[in-house]
């Protein structure tokens, strides 16, 4: 479902899944995966799916996948609850509206995150409709009203990526190139690619407001005052009535006084 994108934490693969063995290399655990696709495949399809019976699994080591959109890192399992017939034979687990991801997550440890509120996660999955949160520009909106449009956001963003990409490799010295691909990774939640970015640009250009801006908000985010509070007093030297400026830097502030 697209409305639950954001709250995807981790990936599974049914044990008949060819990927497996094509990753075989990759997976540091291959011998304990190998042996958990070989009980499964020994039980029918209905042991595998009644409600009632125990989620299993094992994770395939070594191997991660980035989130389609936030671009976080995810951990790939491979469980019997997921048919090889069904669909694609691999499921975005989204634990917080699915009960089925919710008992598996609960057993394995793995992050819960809710994306449609109306529900108590901490008891149960939410399964119904509701109004979006955790979900950055799609907050506050109902989850039946956004199916389309965050599927085509999620294109856009990556599309936005390779376009300002693609302007950076063909002009390595546009420094506002680098600083706009900088924005479009942190707006996938690409930071280590953004601060690349907007670090490239100050060396282009050391000074270029903006980029200093822009690194100064990302250690805000990351929880660093004083690289924070360091990058955004140079971006107000450089412009110093740049209102945006001001209110990140009065922010890094008050959180610190709270």
């Amino acid at each position: 479902r697209p409305d639950t994108f954001y709250g995807v934490t981790y990936v599974v693969l049914a044990p008949e899944h060819q990927l497996i063995n094509e990753l075989k290399s990759q997976i540091t655990n291959f011998a304990e995966v190998s042996e958990y696709v070989k009980n499964a495949k020994n039980k029918s399809e209905i042991e595998r799916t009644a409600e009632n019976k125990e989620k299993t699994g094992v994770e395939l080591k070594g191997v991660i996948v980035k989130h389609p959109i936030t671009k976080e890192i995810i951990p790939v399992f491979v469980s019997d609850y997921v048919l090889g017939h069904y669909g694609t034979g691999a499921v975005m687990a989204v634990p917080a509206h699915d009960d089925r991801d919710y008992a598996f997550a609960k057993k394995y440890n793995l992050p819960i995150k809710e994306v449609i509120s109306g529900g108590n996660i901490s008891q149960k999955a939410y399964v119904d409709d509701g109004i979006m949160i955790n979900s950055d520009r799609f907050d506050g909106r109902k989850n039946t009203e956004i199916m389309k449009e965050i599927t085509e956001y999620a294109g856009e963003m990556d599309r936005a990526v390779n376009l300002f990409q693609k302007a950076v490799e063909l002009s390595p010295g546009d420094v506002i190139a680098r600083d706009r691909l900088g924005l479009v990774c942190r707006k996938v939640g690409n930071s280590e690619k953004a601060m690349e970015s907007f670090e490239k640009a100050i060396r282009i250009n050391p000074l270029y407001a903006p980029a200093y801006k822009h690194l100064g908000i990302i250690f805000k985010e990351k929880g660093d005052r004083a690289q924070a509070v360091k990058f955004l007093k140079k971006s107000l030297q450089l412009d110093p009535y740049n209102k945006r400026t001001i209110w990140e830097l009065y922010k890094v502030y008050l959180r610190q006084d709270n």
